[in-house]
């Protein structure tokens, strides 16, 4: 090899890595934007200065302010700026600078007015984007609504007071404490069980009053207080002035700042020392009940040791179409197809577990449940029946079989199939309409699609179908929907996309496939296509099968012509223009 054929080859491998990188490119940035859109909020960037002025908005800018991206960018119908409220905008401009003085992250809260002359809470955050010299290019960061947030502090506030005289009235026990301990506040019920004034008690920590050996019971219920559980209900011993040691139960209620950090706990006793002694008498039927009142929206199903119903709730009863007596006595298996009475065979409710489980119900239909399952034992220790909790899940089960149906994907071009097609052609139709916003449609045929496969067999019509889907894929937006119409057909889906790009866009992609030769097994193949190119008119009342209607009789067209034609629907005589 010379050196001038060494270079040639060094070239094409550089383009053809380059190429491989443009692919990469173009995938990640339409992940980054469906990220984006589905944002519940606004990622932004943006200069700084006073305005704001933004170089880039996420979709959500829409729902959040009212405006639009486009409205937002380089300030051209209005200035971020602007949107905030006039009272708040100093203090913003000062918090960021600091912010970035320091290089750190800032995050802010602030009013802004909306499209609609709403006033609105936002949550800002982001940071300084700097180049190689340290030389502020941009700020980078995200936005989102607070204002129900702010609401609801706001009201706690102004209730504080209320609160505070309604406590003191109260005859339990009620403080508050940081989380190791110090008590911040006492209502008078508190200071006479205990004895002391809260002079006395205030700034001090409770923990002396509790027995030595309950300190690290009490300590751990206070730290499985936070935000995934803000509410714990314990009992432990105090000692009274006296020396006397009583039982008391506390209801803990975590207080938490704007970052969900413990800062304080709540908490309102009263004393069951009366109670803890007989309780062990009434442990089990408080057991019942209390499996009971807990599921009380779910059904409730106990059976004995033999299968046999000896309760059910209304719930559990009206889930299988049955009165409470018609269900008392009878075996479980009676409401079960044989299949699922093969499956259960009295094992199922031996053991605490959870099942889906399908039930017949009384007319003969099906119910779905999922069933949770806890063993009823003797004194002995001996299996004595079982108690179900059971959820209907039958529309569930039903949503999950319309899901595996409703698959969305062609399985031979990997594009998305004809019913999924229409899913997306009716919101984005319905946008379009709703914002008075372009929208264009293609509807491409293969030209002599029967031949190919007659002359080069079925696999080779596999393989072009693959290649024209391909080649789609890499010659249409992010934002188009591509999709396997049916047979040979093609439908193409350009949101935001008038009748002249549409028409480009279409001649682009027949060039594209004539230009383009697929290898077969009997030699390659030159595939061209007959497109035809359809779109909304702003204002003109028109639904999306006539949409189609159209884009079909465009295409019809186009072979008629002689195809490999592109042929525009104008409302008059089709406008064919060669594909190429």
């Amino acid at each position: 090899m010379n050196d001038q054929e060494q270079t040639l080859r060094q070239l094409l491998e550089r383009l053809v890595a380059h190429q491989h990188a443009e692919k990469a490119l173009r995938e990640h940035r339409r992940m980054l934007v469906t990220l984006l859109s589905n944002l519940p909020g606004m990622a932004y960037r943006c200069r700084n200065d006073p305005e704001w002025t933004m170089e880039f908005v996420s979709e959500g800018c829409l729902e959040l302010t009212g405006y639009r991206p486009a409205d937002l960018i380089d300030s051209r119908r209005i200035a971020y700026g602007k949107i905030i409220h006039p009272a708040d905008r100093k203090p913003v401009w000062r918090q960021v600078q600091d912010a970035l003085s320091r290089r750190e992250p800032f995050q802010l809260s602030y009013r802004i007015i909306t499209n609609e002359g709403e006033e609105r809470w936002m949550s800002g955050q982001g940071r300084g984007v700097f180049d190689d010299h340290g030389q502020l290019m941009a700020l980078e960061g995200f936005i989102a609504d607070i204002t129900e947030r702010r609401q609801t502090d706001e009201l706690l506030r102004l209730s504080e007071a209320r609160y505070r005289a309604i406590v003191e009235d109260q005859t339990e026990l009620v403080c508050r404490f940081l989380p190791n301990g110090t008590l911040t506040f006492v209502n008078e019920a508190y200071c006479r069980y205990f004895g002391h004034s809260s002079q006395e008690m205030l700034a001090t920590s409770f923990i002396p009053m509790v027995p030595k050996e309950d300190w690290d019971y009490v300590m751990a219920q206070m730290a499985a207080c936070n935000a995934d559980h803000p509410i714990n209900t314990y009992q432990h011993r105090v000692i009274r002035p006296d020396g006397a040691v009583r039982w008391v139960q506390w209801t803990d209620r975590a207080i938490l700042d704007e970052d969900n950090a413990l800062i304080e706990l709540q908490s309102a006793g009263r004393d069951v020392t009366e109670q803890r002694q007989a309780e062990q008498t009434l442990r089990d039927s408080e057991a019942r009940y209390r499996r009971i009142i807990e599921t009380a929206q779910e059904g409730v199903w106990q059976i004995d040791a033999d299968n046999r119903t000896t309760f059910v709730n209304a719930r559990m009863a009206d889930m299988l179409g049955y009165t409470v007596e018609e269900m008392m006595g009878k075996s479980l298996f009676e409401f079960m197809d044989d299949a699922w009475r093969n499956l259960a065979d009295g094992r199922l409710l031996d053991r605490a577990e959870q099942h889906d489980f399908k039930f017949r119900r009384k007319d003969g239909g099906e119910l779905w449940a999922l069933v949770s399952t806890n063993s009823i034992l003797d004194e002995q220790g001996g299996y004595a029946g079982a108690l179900a909790m059971v959820a209907d899940i039958t529309d569930r089960k039903r949503m999950e079989e319309t899901l595996r149906r409703l698959a969305t994907q062609d399985s031979l071009t990997g594009l998305f199939n004809r019913r999924y097609f229409f899913v997306v052609a009716k919101r984005e139709f319905q946008r379009s309409q709703r914002y008075g916003h372009p929208l264009a449609l293609l509807l491409l045929d293969i030209d002599y699609f029967k031949r190919i496969n007659d002359g080069y067999g079925h696999r080779a019509g596999d393989q072009v179908l693959r290649t024209v889907a391909g080649i789609m894929r890499v010659s249409l937006r992010q934002v188009d929907i591509p999709c396997r119409y049916g047979g040979e057909e093609f439908v193409m889906l350009l949101p935001e996309t008038s009748l002249d790009t549409a028409m480009a866009v279409a001649q682009r992609l027949g060039a594209t496939l004539a230009a383009t030769p697929v290898p077969t097994e009997k030699g390659s193949v030159t595939v061209t296509v007959s497109i035809g190119v359809a779109a909304l008119i702003n204002g003109e009342n028109l639904t999306l099968d006539l949409l189609l209607e159209r884009a079909d009789q465009a295409m019809y067209a186009a072979k008629q012509a002689g195809r490999n034609r592109v042929t525009a629907w104008t409302g008059d005589a089709p406008l064919a223009f060669p594909a190429g």
